[in-house]
């Protein structure tokens, strides 16, 4: 038996029995991908995850170990073939591809490697645009906590300064700040700080860890740095997710 497999209690992959209630679940999640060749497939299983509310973890791999596709599955983003994903209760693996747009905008946020600001906009409009995906803030409080949160990341100064025109530490912060905004139930990260030096990892981890918790969030991060473990409460392995098979076993 695998030492991830869900029927066995000391899987690193569960959430401590502290009493409190999961954010995240997962349970036998399968995800097939197709391959040069077109007789095998790739195989993406992830027995069980649970993730506590309010608890910090930090999932760690290499390249190509599936944990951007943890991520996505999570977010709604990628849609898996069999297993249940539920997110604050709410089995993401079920809902139309509309209904995943509404619940990420209410529930989620979500920072990348690659920032995905828009780079004609403004520091500030890019943090409103993502507030008109949340829960429909009025105008006025959106601008409130968007300056508020550009004020913690330290670029109230910047905020007219166009994304294009900033750092690249500077454009992570202004997407962990995006990320918060709309006060997500659970944040999802992947690799927030891989295209930054150590200096501005440092910076950008360190603001992320402390908006989750004054926001009392849920944080699941993915990254291939294994030294970033003890900051968080939880550091789990991504092992043994990715493996190839053939279709006809995939149909078995």
């Amino acid at each position: 038996m695998s030492s991830l497999d869900a029927t066995n209690p000391a899987s690193p992959l569960a959430a401590p029995d502290s009493g409190r209630r999961l954010a995240i679940e997962c349970r036998r999640v399968l995800k097939l991908f197709p391959t040069a060749d077109p007789n095998n497939l790739l195989r993406w299983y992830l027995p069980e995850l649970t993730v506590a509310r309010g608890e910090t973890v930090m999932v760690s791999g290499p390249s190509g170990c599936g944990k951007t596709t943890l991520v996505n599955l999570l977010a709604g983003l990628l849609k898996e073939d069999s297993g249940e994903i539920l997110v604050e209760g709410v089995r993401v693996d079920q809902l139309t591809t509309a209904q995943a747009d509404r619940f990420r905008g209410d529930h989620l946020g979500l920072v990348f490697q690659s920032f995905q600001l828009l780079r004609p906009l403004t520091v500030l409009e890019n943090l409103l645009v993502g507030a008109r995906y949340g829960r429909r803030l009025h105008r006025a409080e959106a601008h409130q906590r968007a300056e508020a949160l550009l004020e913690q990341v330290g670029l109230a100064g910047r905020r007219h300064h166009r994304a294009a025109q900033l750092s690249i530490g500077e454009q992570q912060r202004v997407a962990v700040a995006r990320a918060l905004i709309n006060e997500p139930a659970v944040v999802l990260a992947d690799e927030p700080t891989a295209s930054l030096d150590a200096r501005n990892a440092q910076a950008v981890l360190q603001l992320l860890l402390g908006l989750v918790a004054r926001q009392g969030a849920t944080l699941l991060m993915v990254t291939h740095n294994a030294g970033l473990a003890p900051h968080f409460q939880r550091s789990l392995p991504a092992v043994d997710w990715i493996s190839a098979i053939s279709k006809e076993a995939a149909h078995v």
